[in-house]
């Protein structure tokens, strides 16, 4: 349940099977994980267009929006106590 990579193949895999549902359920998590990752807010995002959860499509659609930063992820180490986390920061625009 904590696995970033596992959460991204999940929402990934549901949404090639079309089941947004699920999509949405493991976009979510995903983006509570890492409230800045452009993929996650895009996963989260076409699940509820595509059932057409309008509202929800434009919340998520304004925090896509005003993201400050780019922010890639290139490692994340879990441990019983203690988390790493590596990335590179884009000042761009999006």
């Amino acid at each position: 349940p904590y696995s970033r990579d596992a959460r991204y193949n999940l929402a990934n895999t549901y949404f090639a099977m079309k089941d947004n549902e699920r999509l949405i359920e493991h976009a979510a998590k995903l983006t509570e994980m890492e409230p800045f990752n452009e993929d996650a807010l895009r996963l989260l995002v076409t699940g509820q267009r595509l059932l057409k959860r309008e509202a929800d499509v434009i919340k998520t659609a304004e925090k896509l929006v005003a993201l400050p930063f780019a922010l890639d992820i290139s490692g994340f180490q879990m441990g019983q106590t203690t988390a790493r986390l590596q990335g590179e920061e884009s000042a761009e625009p999006h």
